[in-house]
């Protein structure tokens, strides 16, 4: 219930957010319950590609639920909210 209130109160801001979550079972499941896209091992690397562009470059995407393979080697600027 934090992460939907914090989610959604940073969406109408007009924030970027980036959630991180180490247990797959829930990070499927906050993606799933707040329509939002995830990213984890089992996405492929044209998939995650498509959806960070899309999060950093547009507006269709403003939050992602990344498991520990967004701990390294991601470089989004623009995200500025993180949970």
């Amino acid at each position: 219930m934090a992460c939907h209130y914090l989610v959604k109160l940073h969406e109408a801001r007009g924030d970027k957010i980036m959630i991180f979550c180490d247990h797959i079972f829930a990070l499927k499941e906050y993606a799933r319950k707040l329509g939002i896209p995830y990213i984890s091992g089992e996405v492929g690397d044209r998939e995650r590609t498509n959806i960070i562009s899309h999060f950093r470059d547009g507006t269709e995407i403003n939050t992602i639920v990344f498991s520990r393979v967004g701990d390294t080697s991601i470089d989004i600027p623009n995200a500025n909210v993180i949970i």
